[in-house]
């Protein structure tokens, strides 16, 4: 299992294998040292086989947050803004 860890942290670290084409990621994942189900998975990038080879599951959560009728941010309004724009 540490070996898919590995090879997914090396992928999502490196800008050219994330937006590899079939062929390159291909041959990375042939060096890689992964099982044969593992190296399938990536190939097809069927990321639910994926999940179910490394028996977790994606969680994505997503929340919004109004403030209460009278209560005031703690920040100036504008200066978020002005934060942006200066970086």
């Amino acid at each position: 299992m540490s070996s898919i860890i590995g090879f997914l942290e090396h992928v999502g670290q490196d800008e050219a294998l994330r937006h590899t084409t079939a062929d390159e990621l291909r041959l990375a994942v042939e060096r890689a040292d992964l099982d044969p189900a593992f190296r399938e998975a990536l190939l097809l990038r069927d990321r639910s086989r994926l999940e179910e080879l490394m028996n977790c599951q994606a969680t994505i959560c997503c929340g919004l947050v109004r403030p209460e009728p009278g209560e005031e941010d703690e920040e100036e309004p504008g200066k978020e803004d002005e934060e942006v724009r200066a970086a």
